[in-house]
C-alpha cells in the first residue's frame, strides 16, 4: 500500500472501534462500521453510524484520527438489498 501498510490501517481501525465503543458506556450511540484505505489517493476513510456528525467528530478525536471533514454517506448492501445511511469520519491524507 502506497503511503501506508495493512498493519497501520488495522491499528487505526482498532482505535476507531475502541473510541466508538466508549460512547456506549456514556449512553451515547456511535457505532464503528469499517475503515477503507485508498492507496492511489493515499487516503483513509473511517465509517461510523451515529446520530450526529458532532458525535463522530468527538469519536474521531478520541481515536486520534486526523482529517478535516466529516461527510454523510449512503451505501447499498448487495446481499440484503437494504440502503444504509452513515457518517464518514475525517479522512486522513497519507496515513491509514
Amino acid at each position: 500500500m502506497a503511503g501506508g501498510s495493512p498493519a497501520a490501517l488495522e491499528e487505526a481501525a482498532g482505535r476507531a472501534r475502541a473510541a466508538a465503543e466508549s460512547f456506549g458506556a456514556r449512553g451515547r450511540s456511535v457505532r464503528y462500521l469499517r475503515s477503507t484505505y485508498l492507496p492511489e489517493d493515499e487516503m483513509c476513510l473511517h465509517f461510523f453510524a451515529a446520530a450526529s456528525s458532532t458525535d463522530v467528530a468527538e469519536a474521531a478525536r478520541h481515536a486520534g484520527l486526523t482529517g478535516d471533514r466529516i461527510t454523510r454517506s449512503i451505501h447499498a448492501d448487495k446481499t440484503s438489498g437494504r440502503v444504509h445511511d452513515s457518517r464518514r469520519a475525517p479522512t486522513e491524507k497519507g496515513v491509514p
